[in-house]
């Protein structure tokens, strides 16, 4: 959920006495900062990074996606009504499915929450 607040910017109109203060906005978000970096980044740049062990990750460049779970992405997807990231994210999914994993995801508390991703899985 993003919430905005409004805030005389006192710094701007020093020295000039006629000028206007500007107002600074400040949007508090649910979602975590890297979450939130990553999907503006796909909107930006089309890239996005998926992992299938993000924590193994080093995110050392700030240009670059964090890694994070494909799960994370896929939610963040629905909850922004960004379908190609939800879409991505739903194929990566699908993508790294094999015989020696496919048991926990189809029983995971994940795919009975998300029916799009139980159906993936299930397939």
């Amino acid at each position: 959920m993003l919430k905005t607040e409004e805030e005389d910017d006192a710094s701007s109109s020093q020295g000039n006495s006629h000028a206007k203060p500007l107002k600074r906005r400040t949007i508090k978000i649910d979602e975590e900062f890297e979450v939130l970096y990553t999907i503006l980044l796909y909107l930006y740049t089309s890239r996005i990074t998926f992992d299938t062990h993000p924590e193994l990750a080093d995110n050392l460049y700030p240009d670059e996606p964090y890694a994070l779970k494909t799960e994370t992405i896929y939610l963040a997807g629905k909850t922004y009504l960004l379908g190609a990231i939800s879409v991505l994210a739903k194929n990566f999914l699908k993508r790294i499915c094999t015989l020696e994993n496919i048991t926990e995801r189809v029983f995971s508390d994940f795919a009975k929450s998300n029916p799009e991703i139980d159906e993936v899985y299930s397939a």
